[in-house]
């Protein structure tokens, strides 16, 4: 995913936050933050190609409908002259570019901001992140006296439900496929995006190695992936509307 491969040490941190030590365990199986060396190696072995150049490019089409999306949102303010803080915008949409190429499914924040996905996941973040930048939050019996740690895992826990959720979907259209496939049939509905742009998940779950007792290690490395390449994408997607703005030039070609 374009994102993952952007991540900082500083985002992978505030990602591995998020779960709390109940969930720790399991984050900890992600690529990205493993200190395992030789189960670190076994995973990267199995994600490795996902991050090659020629499957980052097919996510380009979903980066381009989703800022489609998000222009002719602005398109009125832009025609009327008015001006606006785009911020939350771009954070939407951000959102369905990490979860499209991710799990190959679309939360359409743009249109649905208060998703359940979406609103626990930030949710999630935000106290991950309070709890790497204050202190006294390092202390698990501080968050558990104060309701933290309950309130942070029940919103890990949605996020992990629904990944779950998604990796059974996914199996169970492979199965389907393999079945058509064994009967020459072609399904042009094989994926959960389109047959051009598979999802980081169904490309690890094409694996032939991959088993469904993998499933607890690809969640971590979704989680990881989404709460690390959220912030950094949204940064760059920022940045190159800024620079857009200021060479008005490139924006006419």
């Amino acid at each position: 995913m374009v994102s993952g491969s952007m991540v900082s040490s500083s985002h992978l941190k505030g990602s591995s936050q998020i779960v709390g030590s109940e969930k720790g365990a399991m984050l900890e199986a992600s690529i990205f933050v493993n200190p395992d060396i030789p189960k670190w190696k076994a995973s990267r072995k199995l994600i490795v190609n996902v991050f090659h150049f020629s499957v980052l490019k097919s996510y380009i089409r979903i980066f381009h409908s989703e800022a489609a999306i998000l222009v002719n949102k602005w398109r009125h303010l832009a025609d009327g002259r008015t001006s606006f803080n785009p911020e939350e915008d771009i954070n939407l949409a951000t959102f369905d570019m990490v979860m499209m190429s991710t799990l190959g499914i679309n939360p359409r924040a743009q249109e649905n901001p208060s998703h359940e996905f979406l609103v626990n996941f930030d949710s999630a973040f935000q106290i991950g992140m309070s709890r790497m930048l204050n202190p006294i939050l390092h202390s698990d019996l501080v968050c558990r006296l104060i309701g933290l740690k309950a309130r942070q895992k029940a919103h890990v826990q949605v996020l992990i439900d629904e990944a779950q959720r998604t990796l059974d979907r996914i199996r169970k259209r492979q199965k389907m496929n393999r079945e058509k496939e064994n009967a020459e049939i072609k399904d042009p509905s094989s994926h959960l995006m389109d047959p051009e742009a598979k999802s980081f998940a169904e490309l690890i779950m094409e694996n032939t190695d991959y088993v469904k007792s993998d499933d607890e290690e690809l969640i971590s490395q979704i989680i990881t992936i989404i709460g690390a390449g959220q912030d950094t994408t949204k940064t760059e997607n920022m940045v190159v509307l800024i620079m857009l703005a200021i060479h008005a030039d490139v924006q006419d070609k």
